[in-house]
């Protein structure tokens, strides 16, 4: 993020690089490829946590325009707008179910376009 914000070059180092994710064996591949990590992004340290609030991390999410356009046509924008208004507690709730009512339609999790964000 520091990069993207700061247009920092890649031939600067960073401090540090944190590793937000819930699954504990994603946040063991990246320690046992922590060597790897911190050479490519050029950083000196690689830290990895599952804890999101202590790094204010927060799931987004937008829609799949492909799958879901498609398939509610004039629900899209409504739906869309939905969507984008749901907090980071609903969006946990959902992965784990795998699906969520939106506006009487039922919209699966692989129909939206989930992100980590600072």
């Amino acid at each position: 993020v520091l990069r993207d914000r700061n247009t920092l070059p890649i031939k600067y180092p960073l401090k540090e690089v944190v590793l937000v994710d819930a699954d504990p064996v994603n946040l063991q591949d990246a320690q046992s490829l922590e060597s790897y990590i911190v050479s490519e992004l050029n950083v000196k340290k690689l830290t990895v946590s599952s804890d999101k609030q202590k790094y204010d991390v927060k799931l987004t999410a937008k829609p799949n325009h492909m799958i879901l356009g498609k398939r509610l046509k004039k629900d899209f924008k409504p739906v869309s707008a939905a969507i984008a208004k749901l907090t980071d507690a609903e969006l946990t709730e959902k992965k784990e179910s795998g699906q969520r009512e939106i506006l009487g339609h039922t919209i699966g999790f692989d129909a939206l376009h989930v992100a980590y964000e600072v």
